[in-house]
């Protein structure tokens, strides 16, 4: 089975499909430490995690369990569903950007990977994962794409209101962004739940920047107009965080 695991990692195609067609029942395997980053998870949740979207859309042909989420039993505290993994490859594989003084203005993804990503998201939602599964902290699909989009979108000051040109919002980001959003919209997330961490949801939790220009026009426009303060933008320096969940998972 860790030949298994790491053939997904090293996205060497012809060894998983070697392997599936021999064991068939390995597509919904569980991996065990080592890695502890992977301990519990299922091959397709590493597959996302690793951008093998190749090896993903192979294991969901082959039945992967769409719906699946690390048992309690594993080392990590954090254990989320699988569909969260594949909210973060798409939110990941968007064309996000950083814009530094030193090193300038650099761009990390490009369309075709993004379409790719999302094109995984979109089969699962069709296939029957829920969107609304909750993470083992609370967090459901909704909040798993605001959490994931606000490492890549300009840093935001609720003190001053003002958004950072660390990063920036350009179109082909608002246009990757908006598209996940859409999807998930259209297969029902809920925008009303409040995790217990925050008591709050993303729609009143993300009152400004950038997220709320994004949240704001969640179903492609048709949202009841909420007066949003989205900020002005301002040079890169030290900025105030309004305090927001921890998200570390690779």
């Amino acid at each position: 089975m860790k030949k298994f695991f790491q053939a997904i990692r090293k996205k060497d195609i012809a060894q998983v499909k070697q392997i599936i067609e021999a064991k068939p029942e390995l597509v919904n395997c569980v991996a065990k430490q080592p890695p502890k980053k992977d301990d519990g998870q299922s091959p397709l949740q590493v597959s996302l995690k690793t951008g093998a979207f190749e090896i993903a859309e192979y294991l969901i042909d082959k039945g992967a369990d769409l719906n699946f989420m690390e048992d309690s039993s594993c080392c990590n505290a954090w254990r989320a569903p699988v569909i969260h993994d594949a909210i973060n490859a798409a939110v990941m594989r968007s064309r996000w950007n950083t814009n530094d003084k030193i090193l300038g203005f650099r761009v990390f993804s490009t369309e075709q990977e993004a379409k790719k990503a999302y094109r995984i998201l979109e089969k699962m939602l069709e296939l029957g994962a829920d969107i609304n599964a909750l993470d083992s902290y609370g967090n459901s699909g909704i909040w798993r794409f605001c959490l994931q989009a606000a490492q890549i979108l300009p840093s935001y000051n609720y003190s001053s209101h003002c958004e950072s040109d660390d990063r920036i919002f350009t179109k082909e980001l608002e246009e990757d962004l908006t598209r996940i959003l859409h999807l998930l919209s259209q297969y029902h997330a809920d925008f009303s739940y409040a995790p217990p961490n925050t008591k709050l949801s993303v729609l009143d939790f993300y009152k400004e920047g950038a997220m709320a220009k994004l949240l704001q026009n969640r179903d492609g426009g048709n949202a009841k107009k909420e007066k949003r303060k989205f900020g002005r933008v301002i040079g890169s320096g030290p900025f105030i965080w309004k305090k927001r969940v921890s998200d570390d998972k690779a």
